[in-house]
Parts: C-alpha cells; sequence; structure tokens
C-alpha cells in the first residue's frame, strides 16, 4: 500500500460564491422540506451543481438518500446530527459527480462504518467542528471513496480519556481506518485545534 502522512495546516481562505439564475424555488425534492437550495452555483471561474444544507435545523441524514444526482458539491453544516449512518447517500443512487462532502459543526459523535458508499469520486470529505469520537468497532468507513485524498478535522475529534489521549490512540485508530480503507490517495489530513493530538505525536504513529 503507498504510504501517506499527516499533516497539520490551516484551511485556507473560502472564496466567495453566487447562485446562478436567482430562483426563488430551492430546487430540491421535497425530502429536503425546503430548507435547503440545490442548484448551479458561480465559484471562482467555474459553474458547480451544490446541494447547501447550512443551518437547516435537521436532527438525521436521511433526506441525502434523495440528493440530487447531479450535485458536485454537498454543504451539509450546522445541523443537529449525532450519526453518520451506513449507506448515508443509500444504495440506489450512484454519485459519480460528487466531489467534496462538507459536514461540519453538526455535533457528529459516531460515524458507522460503510458510512460513504457510493460516492467514488469524493476528494475531500470536511469533518471540522464535530465531536468525532473515532471507534475501533466502526471498521470500512472510508472503504468507498478510492479517490479521497484530503480529509479535514479541524477541531473535529472528541479524544476520550485522558489516558487515550496520552497514548495517542486516535491517531492510531484513524491510520488503522485509512489503512482498512485502502485510501490510496489520501496525501492530507487537517487536525488543527484536537487538544489531544500535537505536531509529534502525529509524527511518531503515521
Amino acid at each position: 500500500m503507498r504510504s501517506f502522512r499527516v499533516v497539520l495546516c490551516v484551511l485556507s481562505a473560502v472564496g466567495c460564491v453566487s447562485y446562478v439564475g436567482g430562483s426563488a424555488e430551492t430546487g430540491c425534492d421535497s425530502e429536503f422540506n425546503g430548507r435547503c437550495r440545490c442548484g448551479v452555483v458561480r465559484i471562482g471561474e467555474q459553474n458547480l451543481y451544490v446541494t447547501n444544507c447550512t443551518d437547516s435545523g435537521f436532527k438525521d441524514m436521511s433526506m441525502l438518500k434523495q440528493l440530487p444526482i447531479e450535485t458536485e458539491i454537498l454543504i451539509f453544516t450546522g445541523n443537529d446530527v449525532s450519526v453518520i449512518p451506513p449507506n448515508v447517500f443509500g444504495d440506489e443512487r450512484k454519485y459519480d459527480r460528487l466531489v467534496k462532502i462538507d459536514f461540519s459543526r453538526n455535533n457528529i459523535t459516531d460515524i458507522q462504518g460503510q458510512a460513504f458508499h457510493r460516492v467514488p469520486k469524493v476528494g475531500t470529505l470536511v469533518l471540522n467542528d464535530n465531536r468525532w469520537r473515532v471507534d475501533a468497532e466502526h471498521t470500512r468507513i472510508f472503504a468507498n471513496m478510492p479517490a479521497l485524498e484530503e480529509l479535514h478535522l479541524d477541531r473535529g475529534l472528541d479524544g476520550g480519556s485522558e489516558e487515550q489521549q496520552e497514548e495517542g490512540e486516535v491517531i492510531g485508530r484513524l491510520v488503522q481506518l485509512f489503512r482498512d480503507g485502502s485510501v490510496r490517495h489520501l496525501t492530507k489530513v487537517h487536525l488543527r485545534g484536537n487538544r489531544q493530538i500535537g505536531r509529534a505525536s502525529c509524527r511518531e504513529r503515521v
């Protein structure tokens, strides 16, 4: 297996975006209850199809099984969803155009095995500002993300007990998940702001 490295770094500034067309309709399926916006967005020099569910008050992710098939960027942030279940995007559709998922600020504590099926082109997964407790019992979390290159976990981890923090078990579990998932293109894992993880411990364990 190709080796990978864990890198601590600061997220770059996000450019301005604007929705193309300006329609008053949300553009999303009824399962989204009018809380999200789905459509083509101008990002820099590109027009990309974005599904945006920011601060939408969702308590689960069941509506993502009806994510528009055209979606290239999914922004599902600022909700109150503690668990990412298996097959969060269902087992019927294949999202070949989806390249980035942002699940920041959702109070996520648990990501279950085989959560990210049917998203073969996703290169960036953002899980910043959550409380994910990396559980050794949940395996194959990243097993169906062959294109994954960047994983953002800034302030995203719950390190557990002080003993676990001292022993660096969080890093060890993450590394095992990467190996189990055969994420051969993963080159960066952003871990800024996780107090239980220091630069030295990352270098020692990876």
